[in-house]
């Protein structure tokens, strides 16, 4: 037997976290054991021979391997079942117009809503992929722009022509929103009943008083509004979640002000409904301020009754990201298609599709689909030798669409977790899974 090369052993506090990167899976210990497990883990053969319960937990986690078995053919494997996989993720902007002008959005803001027509043939584009794709799964998210200014005339007609379609066919459907929250309506929520919501993910900017001064409402505290929804979906919604995402920077957050804040304005029976993911504003720079202030806003959440996502971005879907899957698209409102949500150009030049009148999509560049997903971002000898791979998957595809589907030279992405290390992100992996 081997040891993987995709093993971390990672020391907090008094404990020892043994991950694999290949598996995900990892066992803890006192970290007085470090010393017998690295030895364990370098001559298992010699020495797991008294140790038949510890030695299948090795084998079964893939820490330990046969000799002859070659590990990247078994995560090359994992990353095109991934690529392959027949569950269908469609984005849907109905706009790129917004309500508000939070002063770090990328996108341009230009007043442009989905007409009858695209929606008609975004319909026949869901019919399509149910009917002759055979997707064993439909999940639409909202996106935007604002994509509740287009509710009425896009977002409701879809989604019930999606969830109707879905249910003759015998597939599971759920739909979600990426939103700011503030136009949301009772009259809205109750129209969503029986459309398989399942959740809402709700920007905050930090506190009350710094929040309100990124996105400005007319006469009123935006803040304040935007909990009044998030109450409400809570109230009609039954099955829906909250994730509130808060975009923090060096100024704008402070722990116990904000779950003060908070806890004063949602329901105590709606806090385990809803859950926070802190993110960092990507122009401003962290410190070990911010990421202490974080540790401590967990714990602190946690405590209160509401549940917290991890902050880590590590990867554990076996592929770069979502826009690498077949079976993924987004449709702006004039019907182009697109891989990526994270970019500022969704001009005509930089479209990869468009939808045709039978519902399929008209890819535009020559072959499209054999380059795009024939291309492996990792495939180069600097990735094969990585111990990181499982976690990262090489470059960003983004870079091959604006390359026009060209391989770029090579260059290594490792600095891209949100300013955490791999080893940060698979420690907070561990500690809040255990």
């Amino acid at each position: 037997m081997k040891s993987s090369r995709y093993n971390f052993i990672l020391e907090k506090e008094d404990f020892l976290y043994c991950f694999n990167a290949s598996t995900f899976k990892f066992f803890v210990l006192k970290k007085e054991y470090k010393n017998l497990l690295e030895s364990l883990l370098s001559s298992p053969d010699d020495k797991l021979m008294d140790l038949p319960n510890f030695k299948n937990l090795l084998l079964e986690g893939r820490f330990l391997l046969d000799d002859s078995e070659n590990e990247l053919d078994y995560i090359y494997k994992r990353n095109q079942s991934q690529v392959d996989r027949l569950d269908y993720k469609l984005v849907i902007l109905p706009t790129f117009s917004c309500n508000f002008k939070c002063w770090y959005c990328i996108q341009c803001h230009k007043r442009e809503f989905m007409a009858e027509q695209v929606v008609e043939l975004v319909k026949k584009h869901i019919l399509y992929m149910i009917q002759e794709k055979k997707i064993r799964s439909l999940n639409i998210e909202w996106f935007g722009g604002e994509p509740l200014l287009g509710f009425e005339n896009v977002i409701y007609p879809i989604t019930s022509y999606a969830k109707e379609c879905s249910d003759q066919n015998n597939i599971p459907f759920s739909s979600s929103a990426t939103t700011n929250g503030y136009l949301f309506t009772k009259e809205m929520l109750i129209k969503m009943r029986g459309l398989d919501v399942v959740g809402f993910q709700i920007t905050l900017d930090g506190m009350r008083e710094f929040h309100d001064k990124v996105r400005v409402a007319p006469n009123k505290s935006s803040f304040d509004e935007i909990l009044k929804r998030i109450n409400l979906i809570c109230d009609i919604l039954e099955d829906a979640n909250v994730k509130i995402r808060i975009n923090y920077d060096d100024k704008n957050f402070d722990p116990n002000i904000f779950l003060e804040q908070i806890s004063s304005r949602i329901d105590e029976k709606h806090k385990q409904r809803i859950s926070f993911l802190l993110r960092k504003v990507w122009q401003v720079e962290n410190s070990d301020e911010n990421k202490a202030k974080n540790i401590y806003f967990v714990q602190e959440a946690k405590k209160q009754g509401y549940k917290v996502s991890p902050q880590t971005y590590l990867n554990t879907n076996y592929c770069r990201c979502y826009a690498c899957r077949k079976y993924y698209n987004m449709i702006a409102p004039n019907g182009n298609i697109y891989k990526c949500t994270a970019q500022e150009d969704y001009s005509e030049d930089r479209a990869l599709g468009r939808l045709n009148p039978d519902g399929k999509i008209e890819w535009l560049i020559p072959d499209f689909e054999e380059r795009y997903f024939g291309y492996r971002p990792f495939e180069n000898e600097q990735c094969r030798e990585c111990k990181y791979l499982p976690l990262c998957w090489g470059e960003c595809p983004r870079s091959f669409e604006v390359a026009n589907l060209r391989a770029s030279k090579f260059k290594c992405v490792k600095s891209r977790q949100n300013d955490m290390s791999f080893e940060e992100s698979i420690l907070e992996y561990c500690v809040s899974n255990s």
